[in-house]
């Protein structure tokens, strides 16, 4: 079955959008993945792009979480391209491996006793091994943003080498999990990263951020209590975490990365603030001193030098995940970050400025060719590549030379030439 077919509309489209990010980086691998909810996603990302794309990408899903594999949809457990096994038996594996991902206990709700504590371990120290004894080009763990507890000053963004002082459970256990990482991949002389997170959202995708009560309140106009945080904490979409993660791969980056999304840092006021922006009296959220939230602001300079920039900002992340808990989704849906839900419209627009442009070029003779994305999608899509909203094309200097003379006198009204000698 077709992940499209087998995932709702919300899981579809966080499973699909990464496609833009170096696909072919995975094309014909094999990938370990390990971890919880985060995992799942990853391995559904991945199956998703190859069904879009024919990566022939092969995914080896693990888990120490009883019961995890229930949680698997079961379509995509009699998929071909997907094997589901124990963490803590992975050695059984044959075939060979190119990339393991081990997301361990990022955006994973943390129970806090000593079986989880142990069962992490575990799984960590299978992942390693098995990456040794199978050369795995690279092992790449996921962590979040708990692992730097609270500090003293409130407007603090910590960078990867700082961590805050007051430490509580969680903190210190994530500290544990990763230092453990650290140890054994040097220790087997493994090429290893460790990427940290915001608190990640992710609609339907299971991940724990200590919000979906409030998404559910919002959606079905409830009103509801959020903890007032006096320091603020990064965020980051699933998509962006899948995309970071990619981009750690793709170039061989060692040590230790944070990432957030776009303009995702803020207090759980501003996140309840923006929430009635977006939703007006449905956000019904009341602040309050009981409770608590766990994370921090992430200083992501580190990762941003090397090329990565995250897609998806903080009130679109809200957005989203708020709609996927309301029962009357439309069918004629768009999300927000495609452009407002204009995609197809703007491709159709962009369809006919090229069926103007050849109509001109066979006229008067002028030969021009597609180029870039619009060739690719052509030659792959059979038309445009599903989230481009360009058009490439290319011509010899003495054609376009030619194009720039006539084309003002054949365009139709209300379509303009611009060119650098009249902009």
């Amino acid at each position: 079955m077709l992940m499209k077919e087998a995932l709702n509309i919300f899981q579809s489209d966080w499973a699909a959008s990464p496609a833009a990010k170096k696909p072919e980086l995975l094309r014909g691998k094999t990938i370990l993945i390990s971890g919880h909810a985060i995992a799942r996603a990853f391995a559904y990302t991945i199956l998703t792009l190859n069904d879009k794309l024919k990566l022939d990408t092969k995914v080896i899903l693990a888990s120490t979480e009883t019961g995890f594999e229930n949680t698997i949809l079961s379509p995509v457990l009699e998929r071909d391209d997907l094997i589901y096994c124990d963490t803590r038996r992975i050695t059984g594996i044959k075939q060979k491996v190119d990339f393991a991902i081990h997301t361990g206990l990022c955006a994973s709700q943390i129970s806090g006793n000593t079986a989880e504590l142990r069962a992490e371990l575990a799984a960590i120290d299978s992942v390693t091994h098995f990456a040794s004894e199978k050369k795995i080009k690279q092992v790449l763990m996921l962590s979040d943003s708990r692992v730097y507890g609270k500090g003293s000053n409130k407007y603090r963004a910590f960078a990867e080498t700082e961590m805050g002082l007051d430490a509580d459970y969680n903190t210190e256990l994530m500290r544990t999990l990763e230092h453990r990482f650290a140890i054994l991949t040097k220790a087997l002389n493994l090429k290893s990263a460790i990427l940290r997170t915001g608190v990640v959202l992710g609609a339907g995708s299971g991940v724990f951020n200590g919000l979906d009560g409030i998404f559910k309140a919002v959606a079905q106009g409830n009103s509801a209590e959020l903890f007032g945080t006096e320091n603020k904490l990064s965020f980051i979409y699933l998509t962006d975490v899948f995309n970071a993660a990619v981009h750690i791969l793709d170039k061989s980056l060692e040590g230790v990365y944070n990432v957030s999304g776009a303009d995702s840092t803020a207090s759980t006021g501003m996140v309840a603030a923006v929430l009635h922006d977006l939703f007006g009296k449905s956000a019904d959220i009341k602040m309050t001193e009981n409770g608590s939230f766990a994370g921090a602001a992430l200083n992501c300079g580190k990762l941003t030098f090397t090329g990565f920039t995250p897609e998806i900002d903080l009130n679109t992340a809200l957005e989203l995940c708020v709609l996927s808990y309301r029962e009357d989704t439309p069918d004629d849906f768009h999300f927000p970050h495609e452009h407002m839900g204009r995609l197809d419209a703007i491709q159709q627009i962009l369809l006919a400025y090229l069926l103007e442009v050849d109509r001109i070029c066979k006229k008067h003779n002028i030969r021009w060719y597609l180029g870039g994305g619009t060739l690719l999608g052509a030659a792959r899509h059979h038309g445009f590549i599903p989230w481009d909203d360009d058009v490439d094309i290319m011509m010899l200097r003495k054609d376009y030379d030619k194009f720039l003379e006539v084309a003002p006198d054949e365009l139709p009204e209300g379509m303009i030439l611009q060119d650098p000698k009249k902009d």
